[in-house]
């Protein structure tokens, strides 16, 4: 996830994720409360933000996901543009699944604040990396056991400026060490 003005405004990141061959999925065209704006103007924050991308990283966002919450225009927007392949504007499900939006089938790839390093800061999140790395192990357990009767998914949300410190960084190090020691588990990108 990146907002657009963002890549901007540092080209580095911008230039490593073209390098590098990620796949963006776009913030926004800023850091903004889309439910302010009109259904014109969040329109023409999304055509920003895609002339952006573009010029940027290479390529056009595939996916999206407002920062802030979406509002109640913008799935029916990106729709209407009609080059995205998913949003990420639900935290209502762990699988993704598909919605009809304007008579098409448009698909949902929710986010999740449960296994999130932004619990880093929240009053009620994560006081060590240890408690981060134990609570994603422990949902990893219970999905491999479900896994093996019907699809699990589980949806890790990092932010560089959270778990990119050292300590945060070992405890996601950990749970990875930890998930790819069972095999048959696929880290995927959201694209995928």
């Amino acid at each position: 996830f990146a907002a657009a003005t963002a890549l901007e405004r540092n080209r580095e990141v911008a230039d490593w994720l073209r390098e590098a061959g990620h796949v963006p999925c776009s913030h926004g065209w800023r850091w903004e409360e889309v439910w302010r704006l009109s259904r014109a103007e969040e329109y023409q924050h999304i055509l920003w933000a895609l002339a952006s991308f573009q010029e940027t990283v290479g390529q056009r966002p595939q996916g999206w996901y407002c920062r802030y919450g979406p509002s109640v225009h913008t799935r029916e927007l990106l729709v209407e543009e009609g080059g995205f392949i998913y949003d990420a504007d639900a935290y209502n499900d762990d699988l993704p699944y598909f919605t009809t939006v304007q008579g098409k089938r448009h698909l949902v790839v929710p986010y999740s604040l449960t296994y999130n390093d932004a619990r880093f800061v929240l009053a009620q999140g994560y006081s060590s990396p240890s408690d981060f790395s134990d609570s994603l192990k422990r949902a990893f357990d219970i999905y491999w056991e479900e896994g093996a009767e019907r699809p699990r998914m589980m949806s890790i949300g990092l932010h560089p400026r959270l778990i990119g410190q050292a300590a945060r960084l070992s405890g996601l190090k950990d749970f990875l060490d930890y998930g790819l020691g069972k095999g048959e588990v696929w880290f995927a990108k959201r694209i995928d």
